[in-house]
């Protein structure tokens, strides 16, 4: 056991953030674990560091998220909730140096690789028991209408699934070529993510199918892709006529068809009423255009850019709450809001970079790579509109995949073979 901890521990430290995203706040733990061991391997030898190809790209990618944050604290509405928010994101760069120096490892990427999958699977299996018998494994209960599985009880489980989605279509796959009953896996998460109720998570499932089925027409044979793409419609047509019988994801998916409607209300009420969000963010960018309010700072200054007929302000005065709304629910818009052009620039360029040094890399599903990235693009698409990325939660989960997939990059050397540290 002592040996099989010694051999392992390091990927498994990097695994182990990934069932911790389904608590409050326990995920920290082991970034700050890589934080330190990263932050020693560099100033152990910061000259390594700077001339290695995949830590420069860290660091590049890094200062296009962390300067725009700096620059806003002069003009941020609340500074010390901007400032710690800047502060707290250092642990993403230092963890990234940990995580590269791991994944130098051949086996531990591919271990990471296949942990993240079953993770994800059970995940999925897990949430699918909840709806069924009533309680998940961990005795949660299920609510009636969306399953929570084992982020309960927040509604977190469809947007994490669908994020991770082309890693865990990936292990499916390859896993399928030794055992074909894990084709039945598939069905599992494509449902939980649909029963799951969330429309933003809907929306990062097609862009992960559609980045994903590109991936798998370079790397496979033009008949095995076309048979692929042929059972996979079978079965997501099947899923979403047999969930459409489900009550709760009818009227969900009927309110969701208000986004075509030339009602004003009816597609407001269809996108969770975010059109009052989205207006509020954008006169607030309009006010602040160069460096924003801060991170963090939407909250603060909500009511002062809001309009008349605002929805969150009225949903906030009749409830007695403290803020209407914590973020923008659309990340182009919270970056532009609480960074400005500073940090809409860095964002741009920050994209440029990833997939410059992305598309260099060879389409090989070897190396597990190109699922990683696809999982990547998915986090960090513009169009989300969802968790904050400034926020602890869902930043540390984009950042997570990011720094993992630098590591998975290999820059034309060949990796570490097995049992070299």
């Amino acid at each position: 056991m002592i040996s099989l901890l010694r051999d392992n521990w390091r990927w498994l430290l990097i695994l182990s953030a990934m069932p911790l995203f389904a608590t409050k706040t326990l995920f920290n733990a082991p970034m700050i674990v890589m934080l330190f061991i990263g932050g020693w391997l560099f100033f152990r030898a910061p000259g390594r560091w700077l001339a290695d190809p995949a830590a420069r790209l860290l660091l590049a990618l890094f200062l296009c998220f962390e300067v725009p944050l700096l620059l806003s604290l002069p003009d941020a509405v609340n500074l010390e909730r901007s400032a710690g928010t800047a502060l707290d994101d250092l642990r993403f760069f230092f963890a990234g140096i940990f995580v590269i120096e791991v994944l130098r490892n051949e086996t531990a990427r591919r271990r990471l690789f296949w942990g993240v999958g079953l993770i994800g699977v059970i995940w999925s299996l897990d949430a699918l028991l909840q709806m069924v018998v009533g309680y998940d494994l961990l005795g949660y209960p299920y609510n009636g209408s969306r399953p929570t599985g084992i982020f309960h009880p927040k509604l977190r489980i469809g947007t994490v699934t669908a994020t991770l989605s082309p890693l865990l279509f990936e292990a499916i796959r390859l896993y399928a070529r030794r055992r074909r009953w894990a084709w039945l896996g598939l069905p599992v998460v494509l449902a939980i993510i649909f029963v799951s109720g969330n429309r933003n998570a809907w929306m990062m499932l097609t862009v992960a199918i559609f980045l994903y089925l590109i991936y798998l027409y370079l790397v496979m044979q033009r008949a095995q892709w076309l048979n692929l793409v042929g059972g996979g419609s079978l079965v997501l047509t099947t899923i979403m006529i047999g969930l459409l019988q489900y009550p709760p994801m009818h009227d969900r998916m009927q309110q969701t068809l208000g986004v075509v409607s030339e009602d004003y209300q009816a597609v407001d009420n269809a996108i969770g009423f975010r059109m009052s969000l989205w207006k509020t963010a954008f006169n607030m960018y309009q006010a602040h255009w160069i460096n924003g309010v801060g991170p963090r700072g939407f909250r603060y200054v909500y009511v002062k850019y809001a309009e008349p007929d605002d929805f969150w302000v009225r949903n906030m005065q009749a409830n007695d709450e403290a803020y209407p709304q914590t973020h923008p629910h659309q990340m182009l818009l919270e970056i532009a809001a609480e960074t400005g052009s500073l940090g809409l620039a860095g964002f741009v360029l920050m994209a440029f970079l990833y997939l410059r040094a992305a598309l260099t890399q060879p389409m090989d599903e070897r190396s597990h790579l190109w699922p990683w990235v696809i999982a990547v693009l998915v986090a960090w698409f513009p169009g989300n509109a969802h968790m904050a990325i400034y926020a602890s939660y869902w930043g540390t989960i984009a950042w997570w995949l990011l720094i993992v997939s630098i590591g998975m990059l290999q820059f034309g050397v060949s990796a570490r073979r097995t049992g070299d540290r």
